[in-house]
């Protein structure tokens, strides 16, 4: 972090990292710092509920204080697509895939409490 503080967004650096006995070099753009302060899901880190103590809105990604790790195989064109159980109900969206096997969603409930909260939000025409 110290390193890459001192350069702008939108320069590109190279990031040299080790996989195995191997140092291998990424070219990266830099993008700007994203500030989420506006998230329609802050307050749930800012209230009093005892699940969430602790947990903090970082100011360099959004924040997904509800959101459940599975193991469907999610490719990139289907995260924010649904994500269906056993029986086909749609259960909650995909939101990110980690891994070949590791993907993570978020609850239907809360997919709709964002979608009413952005939609109240919304300035009439």
């Amino acid at each position: 972090m110290n390193k890459v503080s001192g350069y702008k967004p939108g320069e590109r650096i190279a990031v040299r990292y080790m996989r195995g006995d191997t140092i291998k070099t990424l070219e990266i753009v830099l993008t700007p710092r994203f500030d989420n302060r506006d998230d329609a899901m802050l307050d749930l880190y800012m209230n009093s509920n005892e699940e969430l103590q602790g947990q903090f809105a970082s100011i360099n990604s959004g924040g997904y204080p509800e959101a459940l790790q599975h193991d469907a195989d999610v490719f990139p064109n289907q995260v924010g697509g649904p994500l269906l159980s056993l029986s086909g109900k749609a259960i909650g969206m995909n939101i990110a895939r980690s891994d070949r096997v590791v993907s993570y969603a978020l609850p239907a409930e809360s997919v709709l409490r964002v979608y009413q909260k952005l939609r109240d939000k919304q300035k009439p025409l």
